[in-house]
């Protein structure tokens, strides 16, 4: 990519827009206090999330290939750029994540992991799984010490990153646009037929 289009400077500005957007979705599930929900509705909320990634990436792809690189975008161009835009949305929904556990409110951590437990056991009990099985789950559950809130956010931008070169893996795919290499090729002999011969 060319000096005068710096990728990491269009990556960092989608992917603060990304993160913005993912944090204040977050915000909202916590004001909402929607940990307290159901296996299920915790799952759609993540899914939604995932979602809303997915659809930031892809748009800020296409606006990257069509309004910077005049509407041509290789395979392993989009795939750095997606992975990049998920980077820098990662930083920031991490840091978020670290002043919620370390400032905003401590026992929120503890709090999730309960709700969590709850779930769990309502949707084992629900699947008909018998009472020990369910009290081994919630004993491994337990056994594990609660991360402190760096590690949660430098795990946060960790999966995040992983998480978007993954998808950019698949969405690459589609969001590539190369042009077509034999009409550039006969521009080119076009180009040369028609300039005056010294």
């Amino acid at each position: 990519m060319e000096n005068n289009n710096p990728v990491w400077r269009f990556a960092m500005n989608y992917g603060a827009i990304i993160g913005i957007v993912l944090v204040i979705y977050q915000l909202l599930l916590y004001l909402f206090d929607v940990l307290r929900s159901s296996f299920w509705i915790s799952s759609i909320l993540s899914i939604v999330m995932l979602i809303i990634l997915i659809l930031g990436m892809i748009f800020s792809t296409k606006h990257y290939r069509k309004n910077i690189l005049g509407g041509k975008i290789t395979y392993s161009q989009a795939l750095v750029f997606g992975t990049l835009i998920c980077l820098f949305a990662s930083i920031i929904t991490g840091f978020f994540n670290y002043l919620l556990n370390a400032v905003i409110d401590p026992g929120y951590q503890e709090r999730t992991m309960q709700a969590m437990q709850d779930s769990v056991v309502e949707y084992m009990s629900n699947m008909g799984v018998s009472e020990s099985d369910i009290e081994n789950t919630i004993e491994k559950m337990n056994s594990e010490p609660l991360p402190s809130p760096v590690k949660v956010a430098l795990t946060s931008i960790l999966w995040g990153t992983v998480g978007g070169f993954i998808i950019s893996l698949i969405t690459s795919a589609f969001l590539k646009k190369e042009g077509d290499p034999f009409a550039s090729e006969m521009q080119n002999i076009e180009n040369k037929t028609d300039s005056p011969q010294l």
